[in-house]
């Protein structure tokens, strides 16, 4: 398989890098020699400098036996030129387009896409995803993470573990005898630099980060067994009217009207789009980095905070400052992991990375086989795969016990004619069973073949 990505910024270098580990053959354009330089260095891949919009470039980096363009460059009209280019001159068959000014998405232009004007087969727009993680970030207290798991019965968080956490220092094998009420299942442990996937003879300690698959009717109660206890805040404040503010500022009044919600913008011009917006909200002009400015809003302390400005710098601090005044809980926009290493210092209660969310939505859409969707777990660890089990694949018939699954590979949870099951060592796999499978990033090619050949792989 040959992939042209378009883009050399984080989501494409993200992209890159991850399917670069696979057996595709992968190149990369980008008006920058440096991004270029950063990807042919590091990884496998083939590098051209050079503008995605022209034929000549896209003819050099091969499109005519390209199978797949993923066009994710810092500009929307040279992502929907390459991909236009890209299917009427060279007949690439799958064109992925990410667009980020919402115009475009509007209905009031939707066959624009509908009608095939656009030679683009997929569209992502992840400022709505992002949003919506937001939302349940916001809404579900506790967690430090949210994985938009397709499948709704189920629901993927991520939780840190302090002194206080009952089931700490238990052995996992024991929580379903101790706690028969606990219906979840631990996926992935990050502690300290080390990051694994348990076994029954692990235990949790204190700050570790915990991701754990659980049915969505049943999430406070999980989180209840890590010390979690259900709370709301009163009001929420939004700080930043840029697309992705914007966009849960829309999702929280048509979702959940009654939320009381403030929004913080340090530009008039942008502070005055959103009051044409949301016209019934509070909209604030002015900067939330002013001595002030915090002790305007009259704080109760019992508000959740949301930086969620252009600036990983200024989202940062200014989460730590709501936090210093009062802030019940904190929840941050950061592009880079580079900052992992202070979040918790200082207080914040959760991280969103964009780049990983539109990482994901692309992803799902190269993998093969029978997969339905695919994300990102942390930039370094690997990848959650839903899929549906093939009727020809080993995996049915014998038990859990005797399945000899590569190491760095979980099968964390079956649907199953919309029942959820949590496998055990007697649970037997059948046909078109919805699989979550978390592979660590060295077995992400052997967890795909899952679910193209089946075992035969193996």
């Amino acid at each position: 398989m040959k992939i042209i990505v378009c883009g050399g910024g984080q989501v494409g270098y993200g992209i890159v890098r991850y399917l670069a580990s696979g057996d595709a053959d992968i190149v990369l354009i980008d008006t920058d020699a440096t991004q270029i330089k950063r990807a042919t260095d590091r990884l496998d891949v083939k590098g051209i400098v050079g503008n995605a919009a022209l034929p000549n470039i896209l003819e050099e980096a091969g499109a005519k036996d390209a199978d797949i363009l993923i066009a994710v460059t810092q500009f929307d009209e040279v992502n929907l030129i390459a991909c236009q280019i890209g299917g009427t001159l060279f007949g690439i068959p799958t064109k992925i387009v990410r667009i980020r000014d919402q115009n475009y998405r509007s209905p009031k232009w939707a066959e624009l896409f509908e009608q095939h004007y656009l030679t683009v087969d997929k569209v992502i727009s992840p400022e709505a995803e992002i949003a919506n993680i937001l939302l349940q970030l916001s809404q579900i207290s506790g967690i430090f993470d949210y994985i938009p798991i397709t499948e709704p019965k189920v629901k993927l968080l991520g939780v840190i573990c302090t002194d206080d956490t009952p089931i700490i220092h238990t052995p996992l094998r024991q929580l379903g005898e101790l706690f028969p009420y606990l219906n979840f299942n631990i996926i992935a442990i990050f502690r300290d630099k080390e990051a694994f996937i348990p076994k029954g003879k692990d235990q949790l300690l204190p700050d570790d980060k915990v991701y754990f698959l659980v049915e969505t009717d049943k999430v406070q109660r999980a989180l209840s067994a890590f010390g979690y206890e259900e709370t709301h805040s009163k009001r929420l404040i939004i700080s930043g009217g840029g697309k992705i503010g914007l966009s849960l500022a829309k999702q929280l009044k048509q979702d959940l009207p009654k939320l009381s919600f403030t929004m913080v913008e340090k530009k008039r011009e942008i502070a005055l789009q959103i009051v044409e917006e949301l016209q019934d909200k509070i909209v604030l002009f002015g900067d939330i980095l002013e001595p002030d400015f915090f002790k305007e809003l009259n704080l109760d302390g019992d508000e959740t905070f949301m930086a969620l400005t252009n600036s990983n710098e200024t989202n940062i601090l200014a989460s730590s400052l709501a936090k210093y005044h009062g802030c019940k809980r904190t929840i941050s926009l950061v592009t880079s992991q580079n900052y992992d290493p202070i979040i918790r210092p200082l207080s914040i209660d959760a991280v969103v990375q964009p780049n990983l969310v539109t990482i994901s939505s692309i992803l799902k859409h190269v993998r093969r086989g029978k997969i339905q969707a695919v994300h990102s777990l942390r930039e370094e660890f690997g990848e959650i795969i839903e899929a549906h089990l093939l009727e020809t694949s080993r995996l049915i018939g014998p038990p859990f016990s005797e399945i000899q699954l590569p190491k760095g590979i979980m099968i964390a949870c079956i649907v199953r004619e919309n029942k959820v099951i949590f496998p055990n060592d007697r649970t037997i796999l059948e046909s078109n069973d919805y699989l979550i499978v978390i592979a660590e990033k060295a077995q992400i090619k052997k967890a795909e073949k899952l679910f193209t050949v089946g075992l035969d792989y193996f």
